[in-house]
């Protein structure tokens, strides 16, 4: 394959599956839309601004020449990334109580700073990585000061709070940390310690064990934290082999809580069937 030519096999499998997406939010947002904001595609116009968004970052980054977001750049973008976590804590700029800061609002859409860290991380310790090679098996020169980097980043994510978010990056960067060569006596050391500061951030705070629980006792409270898995899973059963058919699903009635976001697979599963969740999953993997 040339140096600039395009998969298109790649290429169609993304538009597909953006494709389906647009129709999907809107199927399973356009009654939720209506009741919140009497306006049934509300959602659609949020999602259609996204990937618009996104598509131009995709074009962006297709005609970006990727060696060139080393040094400078790659300093450039850490230093945003940490100055967005930053401004996100600060409720002037969120416009959400202090307890939970994890968005920037800029009008009717929101930003997330610490997906934008995710990238901004991975470029600048890739490129960090490479430039060390002759003292990546030092400690205090190779391994403590991507340490530290990891660490503020981490901890700034936690005071969102994100830890989902931030246990995400933690292990996206241990592996980086891993191929770059780093001894797996730090490694080991870095998990170690991870280890019982992941615990007592669970174990710590209630909703979190909450969710946890649920997670190990799915059948359990029906009614309370496990409301919305179960009725998922009604929207899945529901559907059968083939499906309702696009735009009927009854679970996005209200019976099953924002539809349109984390569950959405479940409206498809209902709408498609298992045929069509499963020719869904297969172009993904493909």
């Amino acid at each position: 394959m040339k140096e600039n030519s395009v998969d298109l096999t790649l290429l169609a499998v993304t538009i597909v599956l953006v494709g389906i997406g647009v129709v999907m939010v809107y199927s399973s947002s356009s009654v939720i839309s209506e009741v919140k904001y009497q306006d049934s595609s509300f959602f659609l116009k949020k999602h259609l601004f996204i990937v618009l968004l996104g598509t131009s970052v995709m074009i962006l980054a297709s005609l970006t020449d990727y060696s060139k977001l080393s040094g400078t750049a790659a300093i450039s973008l850490l230093l945003l990334g940490f100055l967005l976590l930053v401004l996100v804590l600060m409720p002037k700029f969120t416009g959400q109580p202090q307890k939970v800061c994890r968005w920037i609002h800029i009008g009717r859409f929101n930003f997330q700073p610490s997906e934008f860290m995710k990238v901004a991380l991975i470029i600048y310790m890739a490129d960090s990585l490479a430039r060390r090679q002759d003292r990546i098996k030092s400690f205090v020169w190779g391994f403590l000061p991507h340490l530290l980097i990891l660490l503020m980043a981490v901890g700034l994510i936690i005071l969102e709070p994100a830890l989902g978010t931030a246990v995400a990056i933690m292990t996206v960067v241990t592996a980086m940390f891993f191929l770059a060569g780093i001894k797996l006596l730090h490694l080991g050391g870095l998990v170690l310690a991870a280890v019982p500061v992941i615990y007592l951030s669970i174990s710590q705070v209630g909703y979190r064990l909450a969710r946890l629980k649920a997670f190990l006792h799915p059948a359990e409270n029906l009614q309370g934290i496990n409301y919305q898995t179960y009725q998922s899973l009604v929207a899945l059963g529901s559907g059968g082999l083939r499906g309702l058919g696009l735009g009927h699903s009854r679970q996005k009635f209200l019976f099953l809580p924002a539809p349109h976001t984390d569950f959405i697979y479940s409206i498809i599963g209902e709408e498609w069937g298992f045929i069509g969740t499963v020719a869904m999953d297969y172009r993904c993997r493909s």
